[in-house]
């Protein structure tokens, strides 16, 4: 049998770097297409209904889309929780790009560093 080899490491300085700054490399790219992307769209449906139900929660202290209205329509109860914790200090719907940017960019780094072996 007749496989072709790869060069090794050392020989080639181009793959040498890119294979160790991969990650970096990836967020490079990342981040401004993901600024483009969510600096100049509207909050999607989830986002504004979780951004809703903690603007209400914080300011009328009940978990309800329309203040005074009982309801539950939230589909994630863990990103609802870190809507709330984020407006408790930042009262403002970047909120949502800022918490999808920052978990995209953690998991990337988890499954980078979880995998690197």
């Amino acid at each position: 049998m007749n496989f072709q080899s790869y060069p090794a490491k050392s020989d080639n300085i181009l793959f040498t770097i890119l294979v160790k700054y991969q990650i970096v490399i990836f967020l490079i790219i990342y981040i401004p297409i993901s600024y483009l992307i969510y600096g100049h769209a509207k909050l999607f449906d989830d986002n504004y209904i979780n951004l809703q139900y903690a603007k209400h929660f914080i300011e009328h202290g009940e978990l309800s889309f329309n203040a005074g209205q009982k309801s539950y329509a939230f589909t994630s109860p863990l990103w609802q929780i870190l809507y709330v914790l984020a407006y408790c200090f930042i009262r403002s719907e970047y909120i949502a790009p800022v918490l999808s940017l920052t978990f995209a960019i953690l998991t990337i780094l988890f499954c980078y560093y979880l995998l690197k072996d």
